[in-house]
């Protein structure tokens, strides 16, 4: 069976892992998750991640979400700190959790309990960025 895999540009970043995953006979959700945890890994996608621009504060806080469209289930994780591979967390919130969607304190909380791995988003490189959005 053939398989479409699809990316923006900074979702290219992920494509060979997406392909990877899909060789080995992993799941649609598999391919999906471990292409996006590359681009989530690789700070020169300026919009997610590490290397994802900060909020108006300077903190890195990242979303995520995933959905399963066969059984309709869906994970979603909003304004995560601290936390490598939001996607990852948000597969664990649909697999595991009654909830949709989990922010601030809940999600820091989950991602505790499922062991996610810490940390620190921001990259240098995302210094630059916030500097000139900020001197607008």
């Amino acid at each position: 069976m053939g398989a479409v895999i699809l990316a923006s540009d900074e979702g290219g970043f992920g494509m060979e892992q997406a392909v990877a995953a899909f060789r080995k006979g992993g799941s649609r959700l598999d391919c999906i998750e471990q292409g996006i945890r590359a681009v989530e890994d690789d700070p020169r996608a300026l919009t997610v991640g590490y290397g994802g621009a900060p909020n108006t504060e300077g903190v890195v806080e990242l979303d995520a979400s995933l959905m399963d469209g066969e059984n309709r289930l869906c994970g979603a994780v909003g304004a995560l700190t601290g936390t490598k591979n939001p996607i990852s967390v948000a597969r664990n919130v649909m697999e595991r959790l009654p909830h949709v969607f989990l922010t601030g304190k809940g999600v820091a909380r989950f991602s505790r309990e499922i062991e996610a791995e810490p940390h620190e988003m921001y990259h240098p490189s995302a210094q630059a960025n916030f500097n000139a959005w900020a001197a607008r």
